[in-house]
């Protein structure tokens, strides 16, 4: 997916349809999963790890084919929604199965910080690889290596143990993962997840923003946006080697209220090297929440109904991801660039009530 969009947004700029086709094909990325990530969860519930991860990979070869075969708008608009919903189909089957699979405790941290450094990495490594093949081999060939990578996925899937769910129901309805909000621990995790994704989000449009405010270089800009990253995974890291030092309740308290610190200082910090270690303490800080808050799902949710959970916890995220960046973009234009960083370390005080 992050090679699929990376090469389809310079595909749209280059043929000439403009920026707001960029935004446009963004977000067919996430409209797939927010509509759907609900029935995925049920999918798994119901038929386990395998039968997914067919679908999704499934999805992601045609999403990459489908644009490599006729390059247009239609075919790539096309390629970006079925792209992100096959990634968020596969994610909500690992996710579930990996919880599933593992003993409760230190071991579901530590493999959910696992799960949580996969997808870091890979938004690591896609640009490069992206950037290298669009030069070296153009748009077609690139599209056709992201259609190769899922893919190859299969074989790694047989390898993972089929799960003897016996005789399951129907497909869950959408009524029925909304049920799940009724469980007081599920809804403020969720609500956790929702605030800490919308950080998350803020980051990555004020420091832009206000790196070319104080004349930083684009350069400058991209290694304080990479410190943040290499900090969510180093401590993702530290998760999985000391699961057992780290209690839910008492880890995501500590990085909320480090990143709320953070989020009300950020404004302030003038220069380069005060911008890294703003970054640095956010991406840890924030990168440190995800495992915990899949783990403490995982083990609040009814049995049989993680999918359902999880699904119906891609489908918000997505939501927001859909509507964040244009919020913050006209919060910023009708204030100041840094008040969704002072916005957004406000809203974390006040989620800390959530993990009471």
């Amino acid at each position: 997916m992050a090679i699929s969009r990376i090469a389809a947004s310079l595909w749209v700029l280059n043929a000439g349809y403009g920026e707001w086709s960029v935004g446009l094909l963004l977000s067919l990325y996430s409209a797939g999963p927010m509509l759907l990530s609900w029935w995925a969860g049920g999918l798994s519930d119901r038929y386990g790890f395998h039968r997914p991860m067919r679908i999704a990979v499934g999805l992601a070869v045609f999403g990459g084919l489908a644009p490599a075969i006729h390059p247009s708008l239609a075919s790539i608009g096309l390629g970006s929604l079925l792209t992100g919903t096959a990634s968020s189909i596969g994610a909500i089957a690992v996710q579930r199965a990996a919880g599933r699979l593992s003993e409760q405790g230190a071991n579901l941290k530590r493999v959910f910080s696992w799960i949580a450094i996969a997808p870091a990495v890979s938004n690591a490594i896609a640009p490069a690889i992206s950037g290298a093949l669009l030069d070296y081999s153009g748009f077609v060939t690139t599209l056709l290596v992201a259609a190769v990578i899922p893919a190859c996925a299969l074989y790694v899937c047989v390898k993972v143990p089929v799960e003897n769910l016996g005789l399951r129901g129907t497909q869950a309805s959408l009524r029925e993962a909304i049920d799940l909000l009724s469980i007081k621990a599920y809804r403020r995790m969720l609500l956790l997840n929702l605030v800490t994704i919308s950080s998350w989000d803020a980051h990555l449009f004020v420091v832009p923003v206000l790196g070319h405010a104080q004349q930083l270089s684009a350069t400058q800009i991209g290694i304080v946006l990479g410190v943040f990253s290499a900090a969510s995974i180093l401590i993702r890291m530290a998760i999985v080697r000391w699961a057992e030092a780290f209690k839910e309740k008492t880890a995501m308290r500590v990085a909320v209220v480090i990143a709320m610190l953070g989020f009300l200082a950020y404004p302030w910090l003038e220069g380069f090297r005060l911008m890294l270690v703003g970054s640095a303490c956010l991406g840890m800080s924030l990168g440190s929440v995800q495992p915990m808050l899949l783990s403490s799902i995982h083990q609040v949710t009814p049995d049989g109904r993680q999918g359902q959970a999880l699904g119906l916890r891609s489908m918000a995220l997505n939501g927001i991801n859909l509507v964040m960046p244009s919020s913050f973009g006209l919060i910023a234009n009708l204030s100041s660039s840094a008040l969704p960083m002072s916005i957004m370390g406000i809203l974390l005080g006040l989620s800390l009530c959530l993990l009471r």
